[in-house]
């Protein structure tokens, strides 16, 4: 079965359109196409209200109909070209850990910056827990990660949030947790 060229219609429409092709009479098939049309509307009710959007359902018919359609248009028709779909760009950030992510990277700079030491160890807690979680997610580990995620920080921030400031934090919270 062909792709779609605009999946949404549906291939009912793409039918409906083939069938318009068939009638002999052009009054006949312009009355057709304008109940076409209003199916089309139908199905994009979200363009209703958009300006032009007339325009842009003859302009669909037109081309979905491979502009052969013989009849009455009740607007200019404009030509769609088509173009293949570009691939979508991604950001070109190495990300040191996938596990971890680049929101966990950029946020652990941000932390080192910080001279405050209450907002620096809140947000150093934090970012301490989503590392956890995304490891026990990512890697299935359950033992002791306390020591490699303080290492991780330690290598993020190029020594400036060092393992033994961390590894109280990570010890503080488990105990925490076992209350």
């Amino acid at each position: 079965m062909p792709t779609l060229k605009l999946p949404e219609y549906g291939r009912c429409v793409v039918q409906m359109i083939e069938q318009l092709k068939t009638f002999a009479d052009r009054e006949d098939r312009t009355k057709q196409a304008c109940k076409v049309v209003k199916v089309m509307e139908r199905l994009t009710p979200e363009w209703k209200g958009m300006e032009g959007h007339e325009q842009v359902l003859w302009d669909h018919l037109a081309y979905l109909a491979n502009y052969e359609l013989d009849i009455d248009w009740p607007l200019p028709i404009r030509r769609m070209e088509e173009e293949p779909m570009s691939k979508l760009e991604y950001p070109g950030n190495n990300i040191k850990y996938l596990h971890y992510g680049s929101l966990i990277e950029n946020m652990l700079v941000e932390i080192a910056k910080l001279d405050n030491a209450v907002d620096r160890e809140r947000g150093l807690i934090k970012v301490l827990q989503r590392m956890k979680k995304n490891l026990v997610e990512w890697k299935g580990e359950q033992g002791n990660l306390n020591e490699k995620i303080a290492r991780d920080v330690e290598m993020y921030t190029q020594g400036v949030i060092r393992v033994d400031e961390v590894l109280p934090l990570l010890e503080k919270r488990l105990k925490a947790k076992r209350r």
